[in-house]
């Protein structure tokens, strides 16, 4: 890799870092009760109000941690399938990965009744497998 390459390179990784940080601190301000960026710091560093403060560490702090791990985690095994297959242009739609999840999920909908075992349900594992 060439200098300017790895200048590029670290350019960019320290925009999306930039983006990733700025979005993890927006993100739970958004919501159907409004909660500006003054009060957001308020709750998280001293006493607040309790529901501002429910609000923020059980449904919306959370949420955007979730969403942060499943883009990872979509990423990740995005990179992977493409590594695999040495093909670029892989995805789960053009090689029937997805297809395959929704005929499992489908056949479950049709024919099994609601069950799950340890916390999984029957349509998620069958769309897994």
């Amino acid at each position: 890799m060439t200098d300017r390459a790895r200048r590029r390179f670290l350019l960019a990784a320290a925009v999306l870092l930039a983006l990733l940080c700025a979005a993890l601190f927006l993100s739970p301000l958004a919501g159907s009760v409004w909660i500006g960026p003054g009060e957001f710091l308020r709750n998280l560093l001293g006493p607040g109000d309790d529901v501002s403060l429910s609000i923020i560490l059980k449904s919306r702090i959370p949420r955007t941690l979730l969403a942060v791990f499943a883009g990872a985690g979509l990423a990740v095994s995005g990179a992977v399938l493409q590594s695999l297959l040495k093909n670029p242009l892989a995805d789960p739609f053009t090689l029937g990965i997805a297809s395959g999840g929704a005929l499992g999920a489908a056949l479950v909908i049709l024919f099994v009744p609601v069950s799950s075992f340890l916390g999984i349900g029957a349509l998620q594992a069958a769309a897994m497998a």
